[in-house]
């Protein structure tokens, strides 16, 4: 006889900055599927939304400032926003070529900041879902591993990252140079 066991992992946990309802990543191990569901919060716990994301696992999980979009990244290489009350996907950008493992956005929402093991931090105009720039230099060997970890000073468009080379970085969100081939011009620290 043959059984299938289903095996739910939840990954996250993430109130809406209101507090009005709690989104949770579910991975349904057995079925190649991970799923994020908002319920509201409260004594009954009512499913608002459902929605399938990607058939593996996401990172990275980030508000807008307006608190209208989630944006995350996944091991498919792609960096999306949903609509917070929906689940309705609102941007699909696949620029990274390796897992997406944090996100963040500027202080406006017009931007989103997404950092993978391809050892890149890219910059998304979230409008447009155009990818914009590499913050971080393109050249060949520069960066040491995987970008880990990214946060915006809460005031300035001034990136905070961390990768596998152990040493933080601090870099401007907007190029105010011309990209050169060994730049890395927008690295303050």
């Amino acid at each position: 006889m043959n059984e299938l066991y289903i095996i739910i992992v939840f990954l996250f946990v993430l109130f809406t900055l209101l507090g009005t309802g709690v989104w949770v990543g579910l991975a349904l191990m057995g079925v190649a599927m991970f799923a994020l569901e908002l319920f509201a919060s409260g004594p009954t716990g009512d499913r608002m939304a459902t929605c399938r994301v990607t058939d593996d696992c996401v990172f990275g999980v980030s508000w807008s400032p307006d608190g209208e979009q989630i944006a995350f990244g996944a091991t498919d290489t792609v960096v999306r926003t949903i609509n917070a009350w929906s689940g309705e996907e609102i941007l699909f950008q696949g620029a990274h070529d390796d897992w997406v493992l944090d996100t963040c956005w500027s202080t406006d929402g017009s931007h989103l900041v997404s950092v993978g093991r391809d050892r890149s931090m890219k910059l998304t105009k979230v409008e447009t879902e155009q990818f914009i720039d590499n913050i971080t230099s393109i050249t060949p060997g520069a960066l040491k591993g995987g970008l880990i970890a990214v946060d915006r000073h809460p005031a300035r468009d001034e990136l905070l990252v961390a990768g596998a080379d152990g040493t933080p970085g601090v870099f401007r969100m907007y190029r105010q140079k011309k990209r050169v081939i060994g730049d890395d011009f927008n690295r303050i620290h």
